[in-house]
């Protein structure tokens, strides 16, 4: 349903008529995640091709596992296609609830690589929901006033999803609510800014441990960030400060 409203908001952010749309691809609104196992997703394409009387194409996730993937990300061809180019490396970074990113070497120069890096925007979410009991900590604006614990997210960093190699997928079952809960003794003790902060570093810390080795043996210029974490400056400048 929620979808299928959208048509003038379509309509005004592409000054395209909604009727000029062949085809549609949506890959819906994840609500479980195993990684290489199973993927569920909310978002009825049948809804979709009789509100807007077009083909569409879904189940991206499960398909890619059935290929033999792991359902997620689903950034990286999308990425080879908008920024590989011949004569530098590029890092693409996604910071949804989850974070994902594209290590686009120089054309010639090896394979691209996409995978889940952690941690995007989810637990940062989560636990403003829970202190304040409404909304986001909108820009980030109360966790540039914390100031992060790094030996909690030096020893959370050790945990085993980071330790895996990819290609490799995650989702807020792994970094979520449960994850709050199991860590809320380390938690607790510390001011809402503080944690604040400490997850923004825990988010940007294992972004860059993951593209570390791509950064080092590249020669990357560019690096190119989407997703509603653009916006979270704290997040965004301890990256920047990593980087």
């Amino acid at each position: 349903m929620v979808y299928g409203s959208r048509k003038k908001l379509f309509e005004y952010l592409h000054s395209e008529s909604i009727e000029n749309i062949e085809l549609i691809g949506s890959h819906g609104q994840t609500i479980h995640h195993v990684s290489g196992q199973s993927s569920l997703q909310i978002g009825d394409p049948s809804f979709l091709a009789g509100k807007f009387n077009v083909p569409v194409i879904s189940d991206f996730r499960t398909a890619d596992i059935h290929a033999g993937g792991t359902g997620a990300p689903l950034m990286p061809r999308v990425d080879e296609w908008l920024f590989r180019n011949i004569d530098t490396a590029i890092i693409t970074l996604n910071l949804g609830g989850i974070a994902n990113v594209t290590l686009l070497p120089c054309i010639n120069n090896g394979d691209v690589i996409g995978f889940d890096t952690g941690p995007g925007m989810a637990l940062l979410d989560e636990t403003y929901l829970v202190e304040s009991k409404e909304g986001i900590d909108l820009g980030g604006e109360l966790a540039l006033k914390g100031n992060a614990d790094k030996r909690l997210v030096n020893n959370w960093i050790k945990a085993p999803y980071f330790l895996e190699l990819p290609p490799k997928s995650t989702g807020r079952d792994q970094f979520g609510i449960d994850w709050l809960a199991d860590h809320r003794h380390e938690l607790d003790s510390l001011t809402i800014v503080d944690k604040l902060a400490t997850l923004s570093l825990f988010t940007a810390k294992s972004v860059f441990l993951a593209c570390e080795d791509f950064i080092r043996d590249n020669k990357v210029e560019h690096v190119v960030i989407s997703g509603g974490g653009i916006h979270h400056s704290c997040v965004i400048k301890t990256f920047g400060g990593t980087v």
